[in-house]
């Protein structure tokens, strides 16, 4: 029969006995600092040299501030208890997060946050180009990146929860980026915009996209109420942004999408005769003093991808280059950057922050840096000149 070693009497360790005999050294730890509720640990091990080590690790824990008791919760669950406490971001934000975490809770949603290592998540970012997807398709590289902020403030949060040490997110990275990660991204130059506005007039929604081509959001078009229209001032304010809910389909008006959205927009500056096509919408409407300005011929909302639809056929119509809608935005955005505007105030204008206008929404070309090299030879052969 083995030898039985007991430990010390001032250690936090008795030897026990189970129900099938075996002996087992049994660790029962307080670790709650003091003046707190008693909070104590309790673990078996087989060897008494397990148990000393385990009773070391938890103390260097505890003084270091690093130590987490044990926990059931899983992902699914942090994922929802992050989510209930994003109340600073709109409704569809929050339905948004859950969309971008689905493919990841579908497959590991009942696994305890605990459990889940740095090198786990390491393996999930590699497997995401070929099977990040909902329906295990590959995601592409803009995706990966959402798909790893909004798992990385998940885990955060549990960092601050107490149910974790450190995140397991910490210090992943996502894929370098490869050729085929960049996709080009077509903007309309200023031509292009007024050749799509001429024939936009003639359209039942005129008055819509005369919003959308003065730098609107679709959600802020959608979203515009007639008291928020200044007919005589030629300004628009942004108060509110028509959303859709994937789950449901259905549309509500919220805030706008940021505190900078919040914003007056001089229209009839911006696209001289917007006031014209206002008011005669507003005539075929009756006058209203509240409701929204978008409406189709039966009276009723028009719902965003509706409103999507009709602009790709508008573009084929016009003659002009189908672009996504929100690129009329960094349309408008890169004219008046080469124009000379300064950042703040375009950024002001569309409603953003300047980095965001800078990094964002300024775009650049083979076109235009062809130009800025020919300003910089004229710079430089008159230098030469005056030498």
């Amino acid at each position: 029969m083995p030898r039985i070693t007991k430990p010390k009497a001032d250690e936090p360790i008795r030897l026990v006995t189970t129900k099938t005999g075996e002996h087992r050294y049994e660790v029962v730890l307080t670790v709650s600092p003091p003046g707190e509720r008693r909070r104590q640990v309790r673990r078996r091990f087989a060897t008494l040299k397990e148990a000393r080590a385990a009773v070391d690790h938890t103390r260097d824990a505890v003084r270091g501030g690093r130590f987490t008791p044990s926990s059931t919760v899983t992902l699914d669950q942090l994922v929802e208890q992050w989510l209930a406490t994003r109340r600073d971001i709109r409704p569809v934000s929050r339905e948004g997060y859950g969309q971008v975490l689905k493919p990841i809770t579908t497959q590991h949603g009942d696994r305890r946050v605990q459990s889940i290592s740095r090198a786990e998540v390491e393996r999930w970012v590699a497997s995401w180009p070929t099977t990040g997807g909902v329906r295990g398709k590959g995601i592409s590289h803009r995706s990966i990146v959402y798909t790893l902020q909004a798992l990385r403030q998940v885990f955060d949060f549990g960092v601050s929860q107490g149910l974790l040490p450190k995140s397991p997110v910490d210090g992943v990275k996502p894929p370098r980026r490869t050729a085929e990660d960049h996709t080009e991204f077509r903007v309309w130059t200023v031509a292009e915009l007024g050749k799509f506005v001429k024939a936009a007039d003639a359209d039942p929604l005129a008055a819509a996209w005369r919003l959308t081509c003065c730098g609107l959001r679709r959600s802020e078009v959608l979203g515009m109420d007639w008291r928020a229209v200044d007919l005589d001032q030629g300004t628009v304010r942004v108060e509110a942004g028509r959303v859709v809910a994937r789950e449901t389909h259905t549309t509500t008006v919220d805030a706008p999408k940021s505190a900078a959205s919040r914003r007056e927009v001089p229209v009839e500056a911006l696209q001289p005769g917007t006031v014209k096509i206002l008011r005669e919408e507003w005539l075929r409407q009756g006058r209203p003093t509240a409701g929204l300005v978008v409406i189709n011929g039966a009276g009723e909302p028009v719902h965003p991808d509706a409103y999507g639809s009709r602009f790709r056929a508008l573009c084929k119509d016009s003659g002009v280059p189908e672009v996504r809608l929100h690129s009329v935005r960094h349309c408008i955005a890169t004219a008046l950057h080469e124009a000379g505007e300064a950042p703040a105030a375009v950024a002001r204008l569309l409603g953003h922050e300047v980095n965001t206008h800078l990094t964002f929404y300024v775009t650049s070309s083979d076109e235009s840096a062809r130009r800025a090299a020919e300003r910089f030879g004229k710079v430089l052969a008159g230098g030469a000149h005056a030498v």
